[in-house]
């Protein structure tokens, strides 16, 4: 087979893998805003895309200004657009795999069957990471985790391309490293993966100070994505975390410094059922199959490979202690690179099982029917990844989910004129923000978040962006809020809220709570106490996927 011909025959293939991956998340996206599959955040990611705002900690200014771009596409609603933005990344990640795998599967032999073994052994890899179902759940909805997996295999796939070829696409990497970081700052964890592939291999000439000052500046690139956030920040926009056009709010937000409380945070009681929950979810993503030819992958590349395959480990390592000891109870999405790396192993698995049925054929079997068998086999193999897509198709389907668009449009369409109302659930305060901010319903209405409050730089916000409300003389208190526009203007809830029920009237008006200012009781639609206010969430028990996490936002809820 000529090298033309071999080409041609890999870009059909990453060509038919994204097409065909695009098409089962076309068909089972989200039709618009949604809360499943931990996607809450989706509602502030829109918003701050439609407005070219700034997104809660950290920013994600890669993320913003692309899911920009794919808000100008003439299909579905804005939300539907961004949906559309993940699955695209989702399935471009995919066909990198399968480059990936198949680069370091074939090192520098050209020809014959064990060609056919790799591409086999590569396109299943690639499909059963396609429809794994943590990677799988976040490709049909608006988040940035797609996003970081293409980064990620892009990463791998320019590294395989040095294991094979013994050049270092140093620049190009340096620069996609620096990019990669204005999506995700959990690209980070790459750095001790990294330094264990520089000390072992390519130490000596990356020490070169000519070679080092180029690759940084190529860095600088792609990290200049962040002169976004002050940029943009400095003319206001309505979603506008942190305000970071300061010095101190640009600190406070590209740190994540709302966040780290939850870093490594996991009570140590828990931590062995966080361990069993990361088992379970291994298994989960490629059955009891795929984790077994990913364990005799890992065996032979350790044996043979063991720069590169230390590093994969270590990445894969370094992820899985992130998300297994961060605090919250969506952590398990982190686990995607670790999800990664694994189908890589699971390629070199079956690729060693195919090789050892050929190499048995051989000597067993003296006619043509090897090859057939041979042929056979390695298309079995490639079923094993549908066996996935027809497991999880029915659990990851969003095709048909409107609950949020129905919450954010019922809420605000039922407010009087003028209205205030106070969200304080990240999928309450996230999905008002989208229809409000992105879809511009109800341009009367003020959309306030009540946690969020006490922060200088959101009450200045709320000052510019409605300055017929009284907020520059109000402290940072919600009660403040209130009691500066109660009697101006209808204010409403979207959770019932202890502080507030001990000083006003909440009457139940559909989906939301109106504030009134007399606390004399008529029996009739009025919430009474008491209540108990819960603190940000702190997760007690292993990955669930059954909840959302609520991002250092409150929540009051009856005591039942």
């Amino acid at each position: 087979m000529g090298k033309a011909i071999r080409e041609r025959l890999t870009a059909a293939i990453s060509a038919g893998l994204f097409l065909f991956s695009f098409s089962v998340y076309l068909a089972t996206l989200a039709p618009s805003l949604t809360w499943r599959h931990d996607g809450a955040d989706g509602g502030d990611l829109i918003a701050a895309a439609c407005t070219l705002g700034i997104p809660h900690p950290t920013g994600y200014p890669l993320y913003v200004i692309l899911a920009r771009l794919f808000t100008f596409l003439p299909w579905g609603d804005i939300a539907y657009r961004v949906n559309l933005m993940s699955a695209f990344f989702a399935a471009a990640t995919v066909p990198l795999v399968y480059l990936a795998n198949l680069t370091l599967l074939m090192g520098r032999a050209e020809g014959g069957s064990d060609r056919v073994a790799s591409l086999a052994a590569s396109v299943t890899a690639a499909l059963a990471f396609a429809f794994s179902p943590v990677f799988w759940s976040q490709a049909v909805i608006a988040e940035v985790y797609t996003l970081n997996a293409f980064f990620v295999a892009l990463t791998i796939y320019l590294l395989a391309h040095h294991v094979r070829t013994g050049a270092l696409p140093l620049y190009p990497l340096a620069f996609f490293y620096g990019l990669s970081l204005g999506n995700h700052l959990s690209m980070l964890l790459l750095l001790p993966a990294a330094l264990f592939l520089v000390w072992r291999g390519e130490c000596g000439r990356l020490l070169k100070p000519k070679t080092l000052a180029i690759a940084f500046a190529c860095f600088l690139v792609g990290l200049s994505v962040y002169l976004y956030l002050p940029l943009r920040a400095a003319q206001h926009p309505p979603i506008n975390w942190g305000d970071p056009h300061t010095r101190s709010g640009f600190a406070w937000l590209v740190s994540a410094q709302l966040y780290r409380q939850f870093v490594f945070a996991l009570p140590w009681k828990y931590v062995p059922g966080r361990v069993s929950a990361w088992l379970s979810l291994l298994a989960q993503q490629f059955g009891w199959w795929g984790l077994f030819l990913a364990l005799i992958g890992l065996w032979f590349w350790g044996n043979r490979g063991r720069t590169f395959c230390g590093f994969l480990a270590i990445w894969g390592a370094v992820n899985s202690l992130y998300a297994i000891g961060y605090n919250t109870t969506d952590s398990y999405i982190y686990l995607i690179p670790a999800f990664l790396v694994m189908a890589l192993w699971l390629g070199k698995g079956v690729h060693c099982a195919l090789v050892a049925l050929q190499e048995f054929l051989g000597r067993v079997v003296k006619t043509a029917s090897p090859r057939l068998t041979f042929f056979l086999s390695a298309c079995a193999f490639l079923l094993l990844p549908f066996l996935s897509l027809a497991a999880n198709y029915k659990a990851l389907d969003l095709s048909s989910d409107r609950t949020a668009s129905e919450y954010g449009t019922t809420v605000l369409s039922a407010l009087p004129a003028n209205a205030i109302i106070i969200a304080d659930t990240d999928p309450h305060t996230f999905a008002l923000w989208y229809f409000h901010y992105g879809e511009g319903l109800r341009p009367d209405v003020a959309v306030l978040n009540a946690t969020l409050w006490q922060y200088d730089w959101y009450r200045e916000g709320v000052g510019r962006l409605y300055p017929r409300l009284a907020v520059s003389s109000l402290g940072g208190e919600l009660k403040s809020l209130i009691d500066g526009n109660i009697g101006k203007y209808p204010i409403y809830l979207t959770d019932p809220n202890p502080q507030i029920a001990a000083r006003y009237r909440l009457f139940r008006r559909g989906s939301a709570y109106q504030v009134m200012p007399d606390r004399a009781h008529d029996g009739r639609g009025v919430l009474t106490g008491p209540f108990r206010l819960s603190g940000v969430l702190e997760v007690t028990v292993p990955f669930r996927r059954d909840r959302h996490f609520t991002t250092g936002l409150r929540c009051a809820r009856p005591v039942v």
